[in-house]
This record gives structure tokens, C-alpha cells and sequence, in this order.
């Protein structure tokens, strides 16, 4: 894993002519607890995250790419970069039978993705998942954005996309 998020809030930090105590005050934590975030021992939550990032000039989509490549394995790192190359014209060019928000029932959402042929198998098999479905509850925004950014990725597996809506939860939890 990267520690790209302890390099901007170092620079930020630096730029500003502050001490690790005195940006830490400015966010309610320790100076110890912005050393830990700079050296990359430990992440700030993606809310503290999005808080510093905004207040360091990086738009929200450059915060949260920043925070999911600094959380990814390094395995994944390269593929990930890929998909980000990819971005906007994966996007242009993907047509879904189906868009997930408008579902509100979750067993029509749940009909609705089994039904979707394009979906990578790892994904359908997830889908499957009677216990997937009672732990995680998802609703329909959560699913049309697992789709939509894991679904270039291709054949990963069903704990790859587990751990991928738990990162769009927290992300969607932040922002909305």
C-alpha cells in the first residue's frame, strides 16, 4: 500500500508553516496522530480524509481515488490504475440494461442484477448470496456504483467485491 495521503497532508501541512500539533488542532487530533498519518503507520478515517484533502485544494474524486489507492494491496494497485485510465470512456462507452437506483424493494433490486447478463460471474455469484444479501441489506445506489467502477475490473472475486461496497457505503455515508 501507498502512502500517498501522508505525502499531501505532509506538503499541506508544510505549506501552511504549521507543526504536526498545531494542523492536528486544526481537526481535532493529536500532533502524534498526524505524525502516524504522514509516516503512512495509519490512514485517517475517510471522513477526517475528505475534510484535510478539501482543505488542501484536491477535489473530492482525487481525495477518494487518492484513499482507495492508498488502501488497496499492491496486486490490485495495477489494475485499479488501469480502470482510473480507462475512467470516463469505460464510462461513455458502457450501456446497463438496467439502472439499479430506481429499485427500491430489495428483491426486485435483487431480480433485476440476477437478470443482467453482463455482469462478471464473481459478481452474479455474490449476487446469489442469500446471507450477502440479510448481512449488507444493499440498496440500489450501492449496487449501481459497485457495478459501475468494479465491473471493468473483470473476473475478481465475491470478497473483492464485498470489500468494494463497503468502501462505496462509506464513501456514499461522507458525501450524501
Amino acid at each position: 500500500m501507498g502512502n500517498r495521503i501522508g505525502k499531501t497532508i505532509e506538503r499541506y501541512r508544510k505549506s501552511l508553516g504549521k507543526t504536526q500539533d498545531q494542523l492536528g488542532a486544526m481537526y481535532s487530533v493529536t500532533g502524534p496522530a498526524i505524525f502516524k498519518f504522514e509516516k503512512g503507520y495509519v490512514k485517517p478515517s475517510l471522513e477526517l480524509w475528505m475534510k484535510i484533502a478539501y482543505d488542501a485544494g484536491l477535489t473530492p474524486k482525487k481525495a477518494l481515488l487518492c484513499w482507495i489507492k492508498d488502501k488497496l494491496p499492491e496486486q490490485y494497485l495495477e489494475i485499479f490504475e488501469a480502470m482510473e485510465a480507462e475512467g470516463e470512456k469505460a464510462e461513455a462507452t458502457e450501456a446497463r440494461p438496467q439502472g439499479y437506483m430506481q429499485y427500491e424493494d430489495r428483491e426486485a433490486l435483487r431480480k433485476a442484477v440476477l437478470c443482467d447478463p453482463s455482469l462478471p460471474g464473481p459478481l452474479v455469484e455474490l449476487f446469489r448470496d442469500d446471507e450477502f444479501w440479510s448481512l449488507y441489506k444493499p440498496r440500489g445506489v450501492e449496487i449501481e456504483q459497485l457495478v459501475r467502477f468494479c465491473k471493468p475490473f473483470g473476473e475478481g472475486t465475491p470478497d473483492m467485491y464485498r470489500d468494494a461496497l463497503r468502501l462505496i457505503r462509506q464513501f456514499l455515508e461522507v458525501t450524501g
